[in-house]
């Protein structure tokens, strides 16, 4: 699955979410439809965002949706296309490649995006992108300096 994709699946539904609106929300605010609320789980992903280097358990993210864990997992699977802890790894990967590309030495990215040591992102890093996270590191280098010589 792409990174797009997934995105791409998270802005329809939340664009199908903000164009229907249920009899029983309608009951709830009273607003005839008027409401600008944010569509369900909009904060958590926020949230997931920024706060990438942190610990994000599932009861957590669960708790600040105000769902079970269970309905929560269900109703983020809906909305991503994957289950909160695959989405919140593979936002953590993202982010290594863009510090990797920066330059940043594997330990401190590991650190730096909730990896419990160098080692763990190394595992996932590899499982998900097909080589180590120095191998992509040193083909983005190379990458960058070939570019500079074609200016």
């Amino acid at each position: 699955m792409t990174p797009t994709s997934s995105s791409n699946r998270l802005r329809q539904a939340r664009a199908d979410q903000t164009g229907k609106t249920s009899a029983s929300a309608l009951a709830r605010d009273g607003s005839g439809g008027a409401s600008h609320a944010r569509p369900p789980l909009e904060g958590v992903v926020d949230f997931i965002e920024v706060h990438l280097g942190d610990q994000l358990s599932l009861a957590k993210l669960a708790a600040l949706g105000g769902l079970s864990i269970w309905r929560f997992a269900t109703v983020f699977r809906a909305l991503t296309g994957e289950p909160p802890q695959r989405y919140v790894l593979r936002r953590r990967i993202e982010r290594a490649q863009v510090m990797l590309r920066e330059g940043m030495s594997p330990s401190h990215v590991a650190l730096e995006t909730g990896f419990y040591d160098q080692s763990h992102l190394h595992r996932h890093f590899k499982r998900l992108c097909g080589m180590t996270p120095g191998q992509y590191a040193g083909l983005a280098g190379a990458d960058a300096r070939t570019q500079g010589d074609r200016s």
